[in-house]
């Protein structure tokens, strides 16, 4: 009877097998074969590493290893796809991450690190970055990017900030500070030209050129586009006809007027 049993429910499956057809039959047995296939490999691409590069694969490994220490032996049903991509994603240097899963037992990471927009030195010398979105994060000694530095009169903040774009009320000079370096990083001459920020003592912004031996001082981020106008066509028309380092100080504050002194 038993037999006989078995043969009738294979019956049944026979029907069913050929009302889906084989190839939804093959796809269906992958996936259930996958759900029981053991971690076979960890693959991990970055996105952006031609602009940014503070992480290495083993670095986003090892946070994987921390949740699934034998991940090698684990099924693949039993890794959380979501789970590791929250805790990649709260890597200070990742800005997102997408974790996917295959039937063939490969985990895939796809990873986008965080692009500095500037670096900030501190009153006492504290150093990080700021991303173009606003958040802060740590530098590396593995990887220094090509972005503006901002120095001078910048408190330390006592209360934790994440965000200067979020939190700008708690931080307003790095506020605008990452506003004055994402205009600057927009335009091809000024990105070329303008290599440092300083806030003096007055919170004013002072801007240092990699020609020419002199400081700009640029004063508050009203009428930005109007004071580097100016200054564009202060370069073109005196500096490129008297030399570069004639003066020592280029005053843009006033308005519709530069105020120079020469150098001595």
């Amino acid at each position: 009877m038993d037999f006989i049993k078995k043969i009738n429910i294979n019956k049944k499956w026979l029907i069913r097998i050929a009302a889906i057809g084989l190839p939804l039959l093959v796809i269906i047995l992958l996936a259930y074969g996958s759900q029981r296939l053991e971690c076979r490999e960890i693959k991990v691409k970055f996105t952006n590493s031609e602009q940014s590069n503070f992480l290495d694969a083993e670095k986003i490994k090892a946070v994987i290893y921390k949740i699934y220490p034998k991940i090698q032996y684990t099924k693949m049903k039993d890794i959380k796809a979501d789970v590791l991509e929250q805790a990649i994603n709260k890597m200070s240097s990742v800005e997102h991450a997408d974790v996917y899963k295959n039937i063939e037992g490969t985990i895939t990471v796809s990873v986008k690190q965080r692009e500095a927009a500037v670096r900030i030195f501190d009153k006492n010398n504290k150093s990080y970055y700021i991303d173009k979105n606003g958040f802060l994060f740590p530098i590396s000694i593995n990887f220094t990017p090509p972005a503006i530095v901002a120095s001078g009169n910048i408190e330390k903040f006592k209360k934790r900030v994440t965000n200067v774009l979020e939190d700008s009320v708690k931080v307003p000079v790095l506020n605008q500070i990452l506003q004055l370096s994402l205009y600057i990083a927009k335009d091809k001459f000024w990105n070329a030209q303008i290599e440092q920020i300083y806030v003096n003592e007055k919170k004013e912004f002072e801007l240092v050129p990699r020609v020419g031996g002199h400081i700009i001082l640029l004063g508050n981020l009203e009428n930005i586009d109007l004071k580097f106008k100016r200054l564009k066509y202060f370069y073109q028309s005196v500096l490129n006809e008297q030399g570069w380092n004639k003066y020592n100080y280029i005053n843009l504050k006033y308005e519709n007027q530069i105020v120079c002194t020469k150098s001595t």
